[in-house]
């Protein structure tokens, strides 16, 4: 078997992108607003479409156009802070906590790349209080920080490679990987299949493993299971983000701090 290698999402056309948001297709608008993003040459037409959809009635349709925006400013360096900055202030005041908290994401992003200051530094203060921590009370951040600090630990990724990574495994088509991830404050998770609903911050994840192994089992006699491994495309998308990682034989750990925890490592049965 070849060697898979990672490639970002295929461009979509512009008529297909038209045609998905006039059938209201949600599965195919959740992917097309992250490949437009990553792979489009036009920044104007990744700035319409995002603003056009970012008051869908999905909340990951709205949560990934404020991602493709963010993308549009990081990719294309271009992006209208009249026609976005209105668009990203609304999506903070989203009742949908993943649309609140990617706001947040595309503002940082944007105001770096963009050198901006949208929403002011009094305004941003107070958008980090209250969404950054994801559900986490402010109450629960210098908890936070003391246990990190108890245990001597020292961040290994940060909140934009997480969501590089997120964002690349929710546009995939076809077979996705299982993951589950163990956060410092709380044990290791079940596996789940679904990249929609990770912990939030991110920076509060210690590890997280990829089971990178697809099982398919014909229905035949006798039962045979083909097994495809699909680890050479997760490494080279986490060499191209630059996330720490460790492969197993079943499994591929991202490391969120240092030192790092291997409990459960290669442990797929809990």
């Amino acid at each position: 078997m070849g060697r898979r290698v990672y490639r970002n999402p295929e461009a979509a056309s512009d008529r297909e992108v038209m045609e998905a948001i006039a059938r209201n297709d949600v599965e195919r608008l959740r992917k097309l607003l992250i490949h437009l993003g990553f792979q489009h040459e036009n920044w104007r037409f990744i700035q319409d479409v995002c603003v056009r959809v970012s008051e869908h009635s999905d909340p990951f349709v709205r949560g990934n156009a404020l991602r493709g925006l963010s993308y549009a400013a990081l990719f294309r360096r271009q992006v209208e802070k009249n026609v976005v900055r209105p668009v990203l202030l609304r999506g903070l005041k989203d009742a949908d906590s993943f649309v609140a908290t990617t706001a947040q994401d595309a503002i940082d992003e944007i105001n770096h790349v963009m050198h901006w200051n949208i929403a002011g530094a009094k305004k941003q203060k107070e958008i980090e209080d209250r969404y950054k921590r994801g559900k986490k009370g402010a109450s629960e951040q210098p908890k936070f920080r003391r246990l990190v600090g108890r245990r001597g630990l020292c961040g290994l990724a940060n909140t934009t490679k997480w969501n590089e990574f997120l964002s690349a495994m929710r546009a995939r088509e076809g077979w996705t990987p299982s993951y589950r991830v163990k956060c410092i404050d709380c044990p290791a998770s079940y596996w789940d299949a679904e990249w929609f609903y990770p912990p939030s911050p991110m920076t509060q994840v210690e590890w997280l493993d990829i089971a990178f192994q697809q099982e398919t089992k014909e229905r035949r006699l006798p039962p045979r299971i083909t097994v495809v491994d699909h680890s050479g495309w997760i490494e080279d998308l986490l060499r191209r983000i630059g996330l720490d990682y460790e492969k197993g034989t079943r499994m591929i750990r991202i490391f969120g701090y240092s030192p790092k925890d291997y409990g459960l490592f290669d442990d797929a049965s809990k």
